[in-house]
């Protein structure tokens, strides 16, 4: 059976070492480029921080982007990634994030 996997299961079962079980399990596992992607970007960021470095992620970049006067508000940009990007964010952390640049 061929499949095209998105990011969830691929990045969890690299990160407990479990791989193995998704190529076992399927003839062809097609992993789109975005979603090849989002990975690395994934895996990355946990062999950063387990080597002690700080990392920042898109909601990062953006706070620091209104920070430094790059933008003046950090929730028409959230939205647009939710709705044009598909980007998921959930409901808490968006919370979190606009209290946190004072727009909530």
């Amino acid at each position: 059976m061929v499949i095209v996997s998105d990011t969830s299961p691929v990045s969890n079962l690299i990160l407990i070492g479990e791989l193995r079980r998704l190529k076992a399990l399927f003839e062809v596992v097609i992993i789109p480029p975005a979603v090849d992607f989002e990975i690395k970007q994934r895996i990355g960021t946990h062999k950063a921080r387990e080597s002690g470095l700080k990392t920042i992620g898109l909601l990062g970049v953006l706070v620091k982007a209104k920070e430094k006067g790059i933008i003046k508000k950090v929730k028409p940009a959230i939205d647009k990634l939710m709705e044009i990007a598909g980007f998921w964010i959930g409901d808490k952390l968006v919370d979190r994030v606009l209290r946190e640049v004072n727009e909530r």
